[in-house]
């Protein structure tokens, strides 16, 4: 009884928690997503490779809170002093409810140890593979585009149909402390047979090599 009262509850706050987890993994890479056209297989496919590391969050809170509504209602219809009352003591009675609890931390260790580490390797793996996808549609006016390693990209203006790139900025940071910094009128991105090369040609530019110099220790 006590198991078939815990179920409901539990069910329902584990559903609401997951929900509220997928759509916070939407608002967290929504950049690497909007304006791709990626196909919704591709984002199901990301949501099951979050979902063991979904999981072992959902579940304490789910436990916790089917356990606060589960015996709080058995609470006020009196059916714990009805229990009470007939000689059954409450480990007994809270016996099946434990060995639920326990096969849930079961779950959670195999989740934890077998489960969430691949699936997190390839999420992220999977994940930079989408950002370097159409790295033009990536590039926003304003905001440094960091997700090629040693570089950083900065536009000021954004063509919406030809796609040409105009206040270009580009930081080349693959042999620090030199900085070499190439800053051009315009730029246009070419077409890559690979996802993971990024080629464009840069108009009416220069280039500048900077030294980043480290901040000599304070006196005492």
């Amino acid at each position: 009884m006590l198991i078939l009262a815990f179920l409901g509850p539990f069910l329902f706050c584990f559903s609401v928690v997951l929900f509220i987890l997928v759509l916070q993994l939407l608002g967290l890479y929504a950049d690497a997503f909007g304006g791709k056209g990626l196909g919704g297989g591709l984002f199901f496919r990301m949501v099951g490779l979050a979902m063991g590391r979904m999981l072992l969050e959902a579940m304490p809170l789910a436990v916790m809170a089917a356990a606060i509504m589960s015996f709080g209602r058995l609470g006020e219809n009196r059916e714990l002093t009805a229990i009470q009352a007939s000689g059954i003591s409450m480990l007994k009675f809270m016996r099946g409810l434990v060995g639920f609890g326990v096969l849930l931390t079961l779950v959670s260790i195999w989740l934890s140890f077998e489960v969430v580490p691949n699936a997190s390797q390839k999420f992220y793996r999977l994940l930079s593979d989408i950002r370097r996808t159409k790295a033009d549609l990536a590039i926003k006016p304003g905001i440094f585009y960091t997700d090629i390693d040693g570089f950083a990209i900065r536009v000021t203006e954004q063509h919406p149909e030809t796609g040409t790139l105009y206040g270009v900025m580009l930081y080349d940071k693959r042999k620090m402390p030199e900085i070499t910094v190439v800053v051009a009128d315009s730029a246009r991105m070419l077409p890559q047979s690979r996802e993971d090369i990024l080629r464009m040609n840069l108009y009416h530019g220069s280039r500048h090599q900077e030294f980043e110099s480290n901040p000599s220790p304070a006196r005492k």
